[in-house]
């Protein structure tokens, strides 16, 4: 079995409200054959592929793998495809959701596990997690538990980069820490709009100064909860668009408003109503955030690689830490970059993977790795540099090893116009020890580079030049077809290694589904009902639900035969024969998996 293109990704509770339930969910991003798919690989999930165009067929759709094949041969044969382009979006799936009998470390790896035996899934590149503690034990275990099932490079580098932490979490960290500081200066905000939201006779007089002050926004002022710090972003923008309503109402409606903020006999005065202070600090802190929040949506809700830019965004973030001027900012930001030097402060503290998707992106490629060192070692050419500049070309070589093992043995893959000989190592170098063996290929790869031969696609993707950053660049579709004949072995491993989740699935998302939540009254649901319904539902309401998949000669010729037949039957008869079954059996489509 190949590598999968894919990596898992689990929550296990970001926030601690949102485990009470004791539920663990675990998903799968892949990508939609950003390269071609390669004889012998298998996939846990269907790739799917959406229609932008549909064409009438005397073939009826009965929802089997014979009957989808033909129609989607008979679609991709129309004429219309002449003039539009298919949009090959990322796809991200529910795998599983499942109960945990407990959020021990122990516990966690072994539902990882059955997630991944019962899917088929036998190699992993990376889980992504978030950063409590049982999550790292449960790593090691599921590394442990993983070296047991005797398959060959199932992790790669004993699992050393198998732990991805979740950006967005981090982020939530970082934030959360400025925000301990910011409630002080945003405190009248968030009590006038508690305030509005408090009943709804106070919103619809809030309503009626929106319209008194002529004030064309939509929507309303929304509250902020607690444990998401996107929510108070979100509610001091909103707050912001409608300062005259808030300016109005406390004019006309004080009384009120003054008697709410001091609330019954012996509670604490609440602090407002907000001065024209308090919205220019609103305004400030909006500006402040807004890079967070750009970010976050960034990584959680897109379906375009993220990994590849990560590095860069996490740099931008460092750099605003620690550039802050404004006085009001600079002691909000002090302990951000605490909390952010404590889980990205160093080279060592990141997986090392992000860097060689940074590299695997050609407007990049290593040039781009080490101007980022440099910035963070304070622009000094120094030895750190060398040194993490090499782990990282090194990380790339070990990659293309592994990869060019696998492809020798499946016989796909192979290196076209390569001047090595397909045997890899030469046969005076079997016998040695690792050790050796590696001396020796670092000493042939020099002298390969001081007689200007290349060796293999790492040095000749690196030696190729940077592709312009071109704001239509697709970066998948560059390596789907740079990927054919020009760095094959290297484009098998964009494709696993663009295909990294860094974020984590939100909980709340998985629970919570478009208004319909799991409470009390649907408590009763067995666990496999509730899992049943939720992977069923993120499923269905996931884009393009067909499968897609690049048919094989041999399977194209059958589609062709069948549909020879059905041409030279009347067409009642034809319509008959598709509903009974008279496609090319299952046996001959088995490429479809699932």
């Amino acid at each position: 079995m190949k590598r999968q293109s894919k990596s898992a990704a689990t929550s296990s509770g970001t926030h601690p409200k949102s485990t009470s339930s004791s539920q663990i969910s675990t998903s799968v991003g892949e990508s939609t054959t950003p390269i071609p798919p390669h004889e012998g690989t298998s996939t846990a999930t269907p790739e799917v592929q959406g229609t932008q165009g549909s064409q009438a067929t005397e073939l009826e759709d009965d929802g089997s793998v014979e009957s989808i094949l033909e129609v989607l041969k008979q679609k991709e044969s129309s004429d219309i495809w002449n003039h539009f382009e298919r949009d090959m979006v990322l796809h991200k799936r529910i795998l599983n959701f499942c109960v945990i009998p407990s959020h021990k470390g122990e516990a966690i790896a072994k539902l990882l596990e059955d997630c991944l035996l019962e899917w088929g899934i036998e190699k992993i590149l990376t889980v992504t997690v978030n950063n409590a503690s049982s999550n790292d034990v449960a790593l090691k275990e599921l590394s442990r538990r993983i070296g047991d099932w005797g398959v060959l490079n199932a992790l790669l580098h004993k699992g050393k980069n198998l732990q991805m932490r979740c950006v967005t979490h981090i982020l939530n960290l970082i934030v959360n820490d400025g925000l301990s500081v910011m409630k002080i200066f945003i405190g009248a905000i968030q009590n006038a709009v508690r305030y509005v939201r408090s009943s709804s006779q106070r919103l619809d007089f809030f309503k009626e100064y929106v319209e008194r002050v002529k004030l064309k926004c939509k929507g309303l002022v929304i509250l902020d909860v607690p444990t998401r710090w996107n929510s108070t972003f979100l509610m001091l923008e909103r707050a912001l668009k409608f300062q005259k309503t808030f300016d109005r109402m406390v004019e006309e409606d004080e009384g009120n408003f003054w008697a709410w903020l001091q609330g019954e006999k012996g509670e604490k005065p609440k602090e407002g109503p907000p001065a024209s202070v308090d919205w220019q600090y609103g305004e400030q802190f909006v500006d402040f955030l807004r890079p967070f929040y750009e970010i976050t949506l960034k990584v959680c809700c897109s379906n375009s690689p993220t990994v590849h830019s990560t590095f860069g965004d996490i740099l931008f973030i460092y750099g605003l830490l620690q550039e802050q001027k404004n006085p009001c900012l600079s002691e909000i930001a002090s302990p951000m970059q605490d909390k952010f030097l404590k889980y990205w402060g160093s080279f060592d503290k990141l997986n090392h993977y992000l860097f060689i998707a940074i590299v695997l992106d050609p407007r990049h490629k290593l040039e781009k790795v080490v101007d980022y060192f440099e910035i963070l070692d304070d622009g000094d050419m120094n030895e750190n540099v060398e040194a993490n500049k090499k782990t990282v070309k090194d990380l790339l070589y070990d990659l293309y090893k592994v990869y060019e093992e696998e492809g020798r043995e499946s016989g796909v893959g192979e290196v076209v116009g390569s001047q090595v000989s397909s045997e890899g190592i030469p046969s005076s170098s079997k016998g040695l020890t690792e050790l050796e063996k590696r001396l020796k290929e670092n000493e042939q790869r020099r002298r390969a580079m001081k007689a200007g031969i290349v060796n293999n696609d790492v040095d000749r993707y690196l030696r190729d030049p940077i592709e312009g950053d071109g704001e239509g660049f697709d970066l998948l579709n560059w390596w789907r077809v740079n990927g054919v004949c020009k760095y094959p072995i290297l484009a098998r491993i964009a494709r696993d290694v663009l295909a990294i989740p860094v974020s984590t699935i939100a909980s709340e998302s998985s629970f919570s589904t478009s208004g319909r939540i799991i409470d009390p009254y649907r408590s009763s649901l067995s666990p496999r009902m509730v899992e049943t319904l939720i992977c069923t539902q993120n499923w269905l309401r996931s884009e393009n639900v067909y499968l897609h998949h690049t048919p094989t000669i041999e399977e194209m010729e059958l589609c062709e035969e069948a549909e020879r037949e059905m041409l030279k039957m009347p067409c009642g008869a034809a319509m008959g024969s598709s509903r009974s079954g008279m496609l090319p059996p299952k046996s001959k489509t088995s490429s479809f998996q699932a």
